[in-house]
């Protein structure tokens, strides 16, 4: 392990402790938000760990804003020419 330390600069080290709070962080919060609500959907309700419930509307919101930032650099190169 100590190898694989030396062979770090200082910015991998930096990132790397970095990391390891933010995981650190998310799996505090994951406990922390582990109790089931209900979720309603048009016709349906299901219990869902909160924690689950934040991080796909956190991955849906990603899936959407990559989706239209897709679609924006088409138009713009299509615009421009390209």
């Amino acid at each position: 392990m100590s190898d694989f330390w030396e062979r770090k600069s200082p910015m991998q080290k930096t990132k790397f402790i970095l990391g390891i709070c933010l995981l650190v962080l998310i799996v505090v919060f994951a406990i922390a938000n582990w109790v089931t609500i209900p979720f309603s959907l048009i016709f349906i309700t299901i219990n869902i760990p909160l924690t689950v419930l934040i991080l796909g509307a956190m991955l849906f919101g990603y899936l959407v804003a990559s989706f239209t930032e897709g679609s924006y650099k088409r138009k713009r190169d299509k615009e421009n020419g390209m």
